[in-house]
């Protein structure tokens, strides 16, 4: 019950491959790209917000079906938190109606839901790397990476969000960094995990 959270193309599946492989721990990937091919849509396409809620309800959908799914920990490499980013991101400050408002609004409160119902730890990963493109992912953006990942910051520590919080550092560039980073962090959230199943037991 791991997730790595960030702005796109800053690692997050390579470090949740290497915990897996580090750590024993089963990896659940991100969806969203499948789910929004699958759908009929194009990641590289801005859409209006009415679009965009369809498909991030699409991806919602997805994600917690796969979590459900898990009867041990896992580590995966997006959470609801980063679909609440992307949603905000594409709301725009104009044009928005009270209507959409409101979906908007149940949106953000199915994904904190999702994230505290499934999660016990969220570690944040910064766009520190180099940017490699790929198809099916959005394009290069520096100002749309970092809107991305302030948005995340904001939202991660939104008091909706009912589990604990980690960030890796942004001077923590190289995999080796990130992964010393990270074994700190996983064995608070396995000890965390065992708690709570011995507090589920004697209750």
């Amino acid at each position: 019950m791991i997730g790595l959270s960030g702005p796109h193309r800053s690692g997050k599946t390579t470090l949740a491959k290497a915990c897996n492989k580090e750590y024993e721990i089963s990896f659940v990937p991100s969806q969203a790209s499948k789910v929004v091919a699958d759908m009929g849509f194009d990641q590289k396409t801005d859409y209006d917000i009415d679009t965009r809620l369809h498909i991030q309800r699409g991806i919602l959908a997805a994600a917690e079906e796969s979590y459900r799914a898990m009867s041990e920990p896992f580590i995966t490499d997006r959470t609801p938190i980063d679909f609440i980013a992307y949603t905000l991101c594409d709301a725009g400050r104009k044009g928005v109606t009270p209507e959409q408002s409101a979906e908007l609004e149940n949106f953000i409160e199915q994904c904190y839901w999702v994230a505290s119902r499934y999660f016990k730890t969220i570690i944040y990963v910064p766009a520190t790397i180099k940017f490699v493109a790929e198809d099916g992912k959005p394009p290069e953006n520096y100002g749309y990476q970092e809107h991305i990942g302030t948005l995340i910051q904001g939202a991660v520590y939104d008091e909706r969000l009912k589990c604990d919080v980690d960030r890796i550092y942004r001077r923590e560039t190289n995999l080796k960094e990130r992964m010393e980073s990270i074994g700190f962090i996983y064995q608070d959230a396995i000890n965390g995990i065992t708690k709570d199943i011995k507090q589920a037991i004697l209750q």
